[in-house]
């Protein structure tokens, strides 16, 4: 007798309008995404499996565990 294992995974989806001087310090779990529109200065903290695009402009400090994502637009 085989048996297998299905594993969902569900990734969480935060879109976020980021013009302006910034919105401070955002904190991602595991499995989500934090999409910006562009602008503003933020600190982001990604656990391993999370995603940071920026969509550019901004300067932003990001601290991320290995598994984490991010474009790399505006990071310092």
């Amino acid at each position: 007798m085989k048996t297998s294992t299905t594993t969902t995974q569900t990734t969480s989806r935060i879109t976020l309008a980021t013009y302006g001087g910034g919105l401070g310090t955002f904190y991602l779990e595991q499995n989500s995404a934090f999409y910006g529109n562009g602008g503003g200065s933020h600190i982001i903290y990604l656990k391993k499996g999370s995603t940071f695009v920026s969509g550019g402009g901004g300067g932003h400090t990001i601290y991320y565990e290995n598994g984490a994502t991010y474009d790399g637009a505006g990071d310092k």
